[in-house]
């Protein structure tokens, strides 16, 4: 019997043909919806390409869904089996049946798979080599845990169905916070998914029910009258040229002003080039402004107003020095400063224009605070990870601590990637838990390297992670699992929160689109009264 590995989904010849037409239809209609141009919509058919990809993605994402729920219903059932008396291989030897009438389906991918690992342990395998062997094909990350929690029991000798009992509860706890955290935010999902198709809607509706009004907007003839139209009105509306004409004194000043900034970025460079920190520019913008906010009268007067800047670097680089990282980000705040300042004098002189010379300095201003306002949306970013990250990570270190592991072992487990689980690679949780644990390895103490770990991760939830590991690690046994529980309980309850809070901050963008489509309607509906006073 050929095992399914549900981490790829293989369409076949006849999806695959489906997938290809329905997308390059979608892709069509989109275009003629908007155009009513049956040439112009031929041009959107080959999305068709991108069709077996997104549906092959959506599939194995609802096949691994099903999976997991299913797997849900199988660990309450296996805690029950494992309550009333039974031994592990007898119970899952009896899951089959009640999974059966549990789940109504005989052709479900879990029940397949509680056939193969029941026929494999009758053939004399061991059942953690089949659980391991599904936790990789799964790529599910509670199978995983569950997999890697039976193999330490296993190893450790101790009460296995005690530990697998608790295990099963721990699991099927987080499923149950899990699923609730994901009917929070469905409701805004879809509205968001709604307000996308909304406009489509609109001008579907527009198109059906006033034929007429929206053959008036999409008609090329009729498009030509209304441009026609407006340049008359606009000729009406225009004084002549010369009051518009600057003097010849405003463009000789424009020019000089760029050509004064021009003067300036060379000296920078000639500077950077015969300096001794800098044999030869490696950036022709960055180091001429780094070596210009790098004199030390400059920089003093600078780095007292980057207080709140140089807290949120030290934030995400780990608490560690960031005078560097502090003067590059005011350098590269220059400049961009400097970029657009330039860009908008070298606009004015080309098109005698002034107005350009004030639109530049108006980006030199909003740049370098859309760069300040990028930073805290970094650390913003981070703590948010942090926060979502924790109790996973707290509830995989349960299970490696319910199951007999020591507790540096079941942190250096929580580091590993289990069979099904997502890449963590990058992740600041891992990242700083890691330093902690190579820290310890190192010789370093353990109350000290928890400590540091509370404050890189400047992060509330983490620091009251690292008191109860330090409270309760050297107790052991039943107190710290306890502790571990209460503290999980708390954070997936902070969780749940934090999600409702995005949710509730999607609510609120959704506000953008709707000016959007409002403005849209204005536009369809006065088009035609200007046609109308064209035709008049």
């Amino acid at each position: 019997m050929s095992l399914t590995d549900y981490r790829v989904y293989a369409l076949g010849r006849s999806e695959r043909i489906y997938a290809m037409a329905g997308a390059a239809f979608v892709g069509f209609a989109a275009v003629w919806l908007l155009y009513r141009q049956p040439w112009v919509a031929l041009l959107a058919t080959p999305c068709g390409w991108y069709g077996p990809r997104l549906v092959a993605g959506h599939l194995r994402r609802r096949r691994q869904e099903r999976l997991r729920l299913h797997f849900k219903d199988m660990l309450q059932t296996l805690s029950s089996l494992l309550s009333a008396g039974r031994s592990v291989e007898t119970a899952f030897g009896a899951l089959e049946a009640d999974m059966a009438m549990l789940i109504g389906d005989p052709h479900a991918p879990l029940l397949r798979e509680i056939r193969a690992v029941t026929n494999r342990l009758r053939n004399g395998e061991p059942l953690e080599q089949s659980l391991s062997d599904l936790a990789l094909r799964s790529g599910v990350e509670e199978i995983g845990n569950f997999a890697e929690a039976f193999r330490i029991c296993k190893r450790s000798g101790g009460d296995l169905v005690e530990v697998m009992r608790r295990t099963s509860g721990l699991i099927a706890e987080k499923l149950e916070v899990e699923l609730e955290v994901s009917v929070l935010i469905a409701q805004k999902k879809f509205e968001s998914r709604l307000m996308m198709g909304m406009p489509f809607g609109f001008v579907g509706l527009l198109g059906f029910f006033c034929r007429r009004l929206y053959a008036a907007i999409v008609s090329g003839r009729r498009a030509a009258r209304t441009y026609f139209v407006l340049g008359r009105i606009g000729r009406r509306m225009r004084v002549d040229d010369a009051h518009y004409g600057y003097p010849i004194m405003m463009r000789f000043a424009l020019g000089g002003f760029a050509l004064l900034l021009l003067s300036c970025h060379a000296a920078l460079l000639a500077y950077v080039y015969r300096s001794r920190a800098w044999s030869k520019p490696r950036h022709l913008l960055l180091d001429p402004m780094h070596a210009l906010i790098g004199s030390r009268r400059l920089w003093a007067r600078i780095a007292p107003r980057l207080h709140r800047e140089q807290a949120a670097l030290s934030a995400l680089s780990g608490g560690r020095d960031v005078s560097a990282l502090l003067s590059r980000h005011a350098a590269v705040c220059a400049a961009y400063a400097y970029t657009a300042l330039m860009g908008g004098a070298m606009l004015g002189w080309l098109a005698d224009r002034a107005e350009l010379l004030g639109l530049g300095a108006a980006m030199a201003v909003l740049l370098p605070l859309m760069k300040r306002k990028e930073l805290y949306g970094k650390l913003e970013q981070r703590r948010h990870e942090i926060v979502m990250e924790l109790p996973e990570m707290l509830n995989r270190l349960l299970l490696m601590v319910g199951a007999g592991e020591n507790v540096l072992r079941a942190l250096e487990h929580c580091l590993e990637r289990p069979a099904g689980a997502r890449d963590r690679s990058g992740h600041p949780l891992y990242a700083e838990l890691e330093a902690a644990v190579t820290a310890v390895k190192r010789g370093e103490s353990f109350v000290f390297a928890w400590e540091e770990f509370g404050r890189r991760c400047a992060v509330p939830e983490a620091r009251m992670f690292a008191t109860t590991l330090l409270m309760n690690a050297r107790r052991g046994g039943d107190t710290f699992v306890t502790a571990l529980r209460e503290l999980s309980r708390i954070l997936w309850e902070k969780r749940k929160a934090a999600a409702k809070t995005l949710g509730e901050r999607a609510s609120s963008r959704l506000a953008f689109p709707l000016v959007v489509i409002f403005l849209i309607i204005l536009v369809l509906v006065g088009t035609p009264s200007i046609l109308l006073m064209a035709t008049e």
